[in-house]
């Protein structure tokens, strides 16, 4: 899916010209004029997004049939600081995908703009725009046909665009108390709309009272299908039946995971969503419970044991299930264990892993270990030490010489070997090399 270039979106979000940008707070109107082949109209800007194009699902529909379907896209951007928004045009729509002739702005072909006061904007031959900053609304003025036939469920200080419901900014309050209230409300807006996440608010109707930018990039279809939408579902019968004001979930969209958290506001009554897309992490999680279950299937072949330990704690964390046999305790068990409780010469086995642990080598020999019953289990041990570079991990390979048939002639008590994982190797190439010349 194309998208729009990042540098584009950083450079509409941190310029502003002050020349062409008004205090959201004062009375001022932005206003497009299109002058199209079969008609000059006005248009009252005041929401966040404008589709233009000659395919009539846009905000803004194009009568000339030499524009493109989805021509142009006006973006509102303000800024937190000085709390001045201004309007920004782009060449096609949100997902990347340019017109067929471009756009102009006054003569001069362009990707992105920041509109100015009496900017032209040319979309063909015959169709084009004007672009004014008024502090009089001309009386002809209109909003964008999505604004038409306002639902009865949305309360008069708020208005709709067909992809964008935003709080309106031109209304000047009437005392400081509500000025304030209104500059609050604006820069919340606005860092809405600047957030890469998607936000999006419902009322108990289920009808969208707002959603951002992003949460209009990544569902295109959640107008059309409301309710039925995964993340509306059900959205509304889970707060009716629940204490809590907040809910989480997470919801699947064709190949994609999110993680929703889901506020009821109470003095606005309305039910605003956060929405995170968890689908990296989720796969992620899968590949580990994947490699997890190769681990366990494989572990199951394994006749000598194994037990993992935390060097520090000496807490075991991962214990093989034929170690678990040969010692006599459950896993679960064994999982709560100090590994010194498994040996019957403490002493002398803390000295090996402390040697192992300072020198960071390894250890081959017998050790004397204790069965669950309280009986002693002789059995080659051999130690070494794992660092995953944040963590230290000692791995011990246990096998019960009782039920063995080869002993080691160098390995005759826990102190009788310190040898490297090379050298331990190399033993044991030449064991194979004469035991093969001999027969």
């Amino acid at each position: 899916m194309k998208i729009v270039p990042t540098d584009v979106q950083n450079n509409m979000n941190v310029k502003y010209n002050k020349d062409n940008t008004m205090d959201s707070l004062d009375q001022i109107h932005h206003v497009l004029i299109i002058e199209d082949p079969s008609f000059r109209r006005e248009i009252n800007l005041d929401a966040a997004t404008y589709s233009i194009g000659r395919h009539s699902s846009n905000d803004i529909v194009l009568s000339c049939q030499k524009t493109s379907r989805n021509h142009a896209t006006l973006l509102r951007r303000t800024d937190v600081k000085t709390n001045k928004f201004s309007y920004w045009v782009l060449d096609g729509d949100l997902q990347g995908n340019r017109s067929r002739n471009g756009i102009y702005i006054n003569g001069k072909k362009t990707l992105v703009h920041e509109l100015k006061n009496k900017d032209v904007i040319q979309f063909s031959g015959d169709a084009q725009a004007i672009y004014q900053i008024t502090a009089d609304l001309p009386s002809n003025a209109s909003r964008a046909e999505s604004l038409e036939n306002l639902p009865l469920a949305i309360e008069n200080n708020t208005f709709i665009n067909k992809d964008t419901i935003v709080a309106p900014v031109a209304a000047a309050p009437s005392n400081s108390s509500s000025r304030t209230a209104l500059v609050d409300s604006s820069r919340q807006i606005s860092l809405t709309e600047l957030s890469p996440q998607p936000i999006i608010e419902i009322d108990l109707y289920g009808n969208i009272t707002y959603i951002n930018s992003a949460g209009i990039i990544n569902f295109k279809d959640i107008h059309h299908r409301k309710l039925n939408h995964p993340l509306l579902e059900n959205l509304i019968s889970i707060y009716h039946q629940g204490e809590d004001n907040i809910v989480n979930r997470e919801v699947k969209i064709g190949s994609k995971t999110f993680w929703q958290t889901a506020h009821y506001l109470p003095d606005n009554k309305v039910i605003r969503n956060y929405i995170v897309d968890i689908t990296q992490q989720k796969k992620l999680e899968a590949e580990l419970e994947y490699k997890k279950s190769i681990y366990d299937q494989i572990n199951q072949y394994i006749t000598d044991g194994i037990i993992l330990v935390e060097s520090t704690t000496k807490q075991i964390v991962e214990i093989s299930s034929s170690c678990s046999e040969l010692l006599g305790y459950s896993s679960d068990r064994l999982l709560q264990m100090n590994i010194y409780e498994l040996s019957c010469v403490s002493e002398k086995f803390s000295a090996v892993l402390q040697r192992v642990i300072a020198e960071k080598n390894s250890f081959s020999g017998e050790c004397l270990l204790r069965h669950q019953t309280g009986d002693s289990i002789k059995a080659q041990v051999k130690i070494n030490l794992i660092d995953s570079g944040d963590k230290e991990t000692i791995c011990l390979i246990v096998n019960n010489l009782d039920k063995s048939q080869i002993v080691s002639s160098d390995s005759q008590n826990i102190s009788s070997s310190n040898l490297s994982p090379k050298s331990i190797f190399d033993q044991q190439i030449e064991t194979a090399i004469a035991n093969a010349k001999r027969s």
